[in-house]
């Protein structure tokens, strides 16, 4: 039962996922942001393709590997090397919670019949399987500095991290309105936390949040241009890199010959 439910772990796939909740799209023109980032000792480049409908997550290999919707706040994941799709709103999402609940009273099943040592540290397995954390995370603080900064030709402020009375790193943020595609970036975070909160309503147990290092900082309001923290004892840094219009810009769809991850009608 342990393998059904690894499928389920956050590093599986659960790190980039969207409630269905209306977001309005804007009518800027296309553009692209570029960041670097890096953690620990893995680095990757992140594309954004940012349309009036549409911002689509590019990875190293400039693949869609996220499609988000920003008309019907929709969220497409997409894995190109098993070539298929998962779709997802609000009915999806409780189908997944309803699968992760279902494998877990079937392990508690099995564990119940093992001696009292070994259905702890089954019960403990659980728990690390799923990525839940032991206790809740401390809050997260900001405080505003005097220093000032310009990534991609954006300026920004920088501030303090404090994860409760302890300083973990540092900030540069801007208001979203103010650079190109910053509505758009903060729409998706902010609803890829939305779905984490509504994914955990209905599980019985936690998952851990997403590995995206940007969500802790929807608390500040802005969006980050540079961030350095160290989290865990690991050193996080996202910078942006550049952003460039993409005259005449369509939407990215799903690649042909992909199935459906969840199976049944698109």
């Amino acid at each position: 039962m342990i393998k059904t439910l690894y499928r389920y772990s956050p590093l599986c796939g659960l790190t980039l996922m969207l409630l269905g909740t209306e977001v309005s799209a804007a009518g800027a023109a296309p553009v692209r942001l570029d960041f670097d980032q890096r953690i620990g000792e893995r680095s990757e480049r992140i594309g954004m393709r940012v349309t009036p409908s549409q911002v689509a997550v590019l990875d190293a290999q400039q693949r869609p590997s996220l499609l988000f919707d920003r008309r019907s706040a929709v969220l497409t994941l997409l894995d190109h090397e098993q070539r298929s799709y998962r779709r997802l709103d609000p009915a999806r999402i409780k189908r997944l919670a309803d699968d992760v609940n279902a494998a877990l009273t079937q392990a508690r099943a099995e564990a119940s019949a093992l001696p009292a040592a070994e259905r702890a540290l089954a019960e403990q397995r659980l728990q690390e399987l799923l990525g839940a954390p032991a206790k809740p995370p401390a809050a997260v603080h900001f405080k505003l500095t005097a220093q000032k900064g310009e990534f991609a030709d954006q300026a920004c402020r920088w501030y303090e991290i404090r994860t409760g009375s302890t300083p973990t790193g540092r900030v540069c943020a801007a208001p979203p309105t103010q650079v190109p595609g910053g509505e758009a970036v903060m729409a998706l975070l902010g609803a890829m936390a939305k779905t984490y909160d509504a994914l955990n309503r209905q599980t019985l147990l936690p998952l851990a949040l997403p590995a995206n290092p940007l969500l802790p900082l929807l608390a500040l309001g802005q969006l980050p241009l540079s961030l350095e923290e160290t989290r865990a004892g690991v050193m996080i840094r996202s910078r942006l890199l550049a952003i460039r219009p993409l005259e005449g810009a369509a939407d990215l769809l799903v690649p042909a010959g992909f199935s459906d991850g969840f199976g049944g009608t698109p």
